[in-house]
């Protein structure tokens, strides 16, 4: 009768013959934490070039003010777009974008969601609406008003000659105005005056 045989394994060599025969682990390379995106003019869709993007990061303690505190800005090129990869981990849990540059109303800005997303911007630009009141009719006196910046009512008199106001407001858009003769309440005009961006549009009213 043939005996059979019986070898011993060590159970070191056991865990190393295990451990060879697990497949390969891969490690996934950290991903970076991407700031990108393009801004444009309200009303033309024009590229804004060399706008600045702010990136803030919060600093605010527990149970106390929101505190944000600047760490990084980025330009845009001439087509508008901005683009910047930061390391993994040199990036901050929570951060607000905040788009900025001279001539445009600054906008509500935006939390950064900690993965590669997009972020585009309308700036709205800023035009001048140069408003002159002439007395050269009949009217003694009027207020005029509208829903442009600063439009909550003003009144003049033929007393008071021709006289000129400046409102800084929204531009590449339609602006109404209004005016009521004060010897006649029943009297209203209105019109709509459009406003080009970064330049002065002048509307007189005679009266």
């Amino acid at each position: 009768m043939k005996r059979r045989q019986i070898f011993y394994v060590p159970p070191l060599l056991l865990a190393l013959l295990w451990l060879l025969a697990m497949p390969a682990c891969k490690k996934e390379a950290p991903s970076p934490s991407i700031i990108k995106g393009r801004i444009t003019e309200y009303g033309t869709s024009d590229p804004v070039p060399e706008a600045k993007i702010y990136l803030s990061c919060d600093d605010s303690q527990f149970g106390g003010p929101s505190i944000f505190k600047l760490f990084d800005s980025l330009a845009t090129d001439a087509d508008g777009h901005h683009y910047k990869e930061y390391p993994d981990g040199e990036f901050c849990a929570n951060v607000i974008i905040q788009p900025y540059k001279k001539g445009y109303f600054v906008p509500t800005p935006l939390d950064y969601v900690t993965v590669p997303k997009s972020y585009d911007f309308v700036l709205d630009p800023e035009a001048w609406l140069k408003v002159v009141t002439v007395p050269d009719i009949n009217g003694s006196e009027i207020s005029f008003s509208g829903n442009f910046s600063g439009a909550s009512g003003h009144t003049t008199g033929i007393q008071n000659g021709i006289k000129e106001y400046i409102f800084s407001t929204r531009g590449n858009e339609n602006k109404n105005i209004r005016w009521i003769y004060w010897d006649n309440p029943q009297d209203v005009r209105r019109d709509t005056i459009y406003l080009l961006a970064h330049d002065t549009t002048t509307y007189t009213i005679h009266y």
